[in-house]
């Protein structure tokens, strides 16, 4: 049975399916992630800041992602009893740990340019 808010199928809604349609562009970001890890956990060394590029590219995509899950549930992503806002809430934390996310773009432009960025 497909999912309802106000009696109408989430797909069905034509801004909701809108949202869910534009996660599928954020695969790229999962591939990233999920091959530095790999790397990463086999031992390999991580080069040309792929560590920095995976970090930049998942945070960000966690924090796109809550906010476009509690647009689709509406107010039902605000209410405490609802994973999604907890979720939405402690995303924005994952730019800032291990480096913010402004460090993170920094350090993988001075690594494709070659030049000291600050």
């Amino acid at each position: 049975m497909p999912m309802v808010d106000l009696q109408i199928p989430i797909s069905d809604d034509a801004i909701r399916a809108l949202h869910i349609g534009d996660q599928v562009r954020l695969y790229g970001t999962v591939v990233t992630a999920r091959d530095a890890a790999h790397k990463y956990m086999s031992g390999g060394k991580l080069l040309r800041a792929e560590g920095s590029k995976a970090k930049y590219f998942a945070t960000e995509l966690a924090v796109k992602a809550t906010r476009y899950a509690v647009q689709i549930l509406g107010g039902a992503g605000y209410v405490d009893e609802h994973p999604v806002e907890r979720w939405y809430r402690d995303a924005p934390l994952l730019t800032i740990f291990e480096g913010t996310t402004q460090v993170q773009v920094n350090l993988i432009a001075s690594v494709g340019t070659g030049l000291r960025i600050r």
